[in-house]
């Protein structure tokens, strides 16, 4: 019972409303003065949900043109490198695990290599081969391990000479 006289009351708010409050709504006619309306009658402009939807389209387009490029330019300035240009020159040659959070690492500076041993934000330089030493440090690794005691196989061949030349007699 209750949910029809909801029904029926919804109907007719639904079907008289608009006609209700436009007879009790005094509707106001009185003409805007010239210097408001420019000289000409006050013209109410109406615009289409279509040509706003438009509008945002075209303008969202243009933002994101806008962004592909300032993307396209920095990569093609920047070289698509990320950060500073600081770690040139700098190039990780070999990574051995000594557990968790602690590693060696064989690191080429320019002509030099520089063994560091890593543990958590700590790095501690080990040992350090100059221009010379390196070469023929390269030149071994690229050649195989130089006659001498053999050294267990626990590793690639550089980590293994790497072992080898460090390792105090």
């Amino acid at each position: 019972m209750a949910a029809s006289l909801l029904l029926a009351f919804a109907v007719t708010l639904i079907f008289a409303g608009p006609a209700a409050a436009a007879e009790t709504t005094p509707v106001d006619t009185t003409p805007l003065p010239e210097s408001v309306t420019g000289g000409g009658s006050a013209a109410v402009s109406t615009t289409s949900g279509a040509g706003a939807i438009s509008r945002m389209v075209v303008g969202l387009g243009i933002v994101l043109v806008v962004i592909f490029g300032v993307y396209w330019l920095l990569k093609r300035v920047y070289g698509g490198r990320s950060g500073a240009r600081i770690g040139e020159g700098l190039d990780v040659v070999a990574t051995v695990g000594l557990g968790p959070n602690r590693t060696l690492q064989l690191v080429r500076i320019g002509d030099e290599f520089v063994l560091v041993g890593v543990a958590g934000e700590t790095v501690t330089g080990i040992r350090t081969w100059d221009a010379a030493e390196s070469r023929r440090l390269e030149a071994s690794l690229l050649t195989g391990p130089p006659p001498g005691p053999p050294v267990a196989p626990t590793g690639s061949g550089v980590l293994d000479e790497i072992r080898r030349r460090t390792l105090r007699q």
